[in-house]
């Protein structure tokens, strides 16, 4: 099977948190966080996880997400909720 490229925002807990598990065992997974140790814990649990900082109140959080040169699905779980 062919490795992609996953970003998941919404990444530290629920449902974001349990397809980050599942998917980064053999692909690449771009993950969103809000909280930095949230963040740093995601990192730890995979080689291929690669957390990065969600806020959408913040414009330049697109301009970020674009550095991401390519990626195959992006799945966004944030919630407006502040953590």
């Amino acid at each position: 099977m062919k490795t992609k490229t996953y970003v998941i925002t919404g990444a530290t807990s629920g449902i974001g948190k349990a397809l980050v598990e599942v998917l980064s065992k053999e692909n690449i997974v771009f993950a969103g966080y809000r909280s930095e140790q949230k963040g740093t814990e995601l990192a730890k649990f995979s080689k291929n996880i690669y957390p990065f900082y969600v806020d959408y109140a913040n414009i330049y959080f697109f301009f970020n997400i674009r550095q991401i040169n390519y990626f195959d699905i992006i799945i966004d779980f944030a919630d407006d909720e502040l953590e």
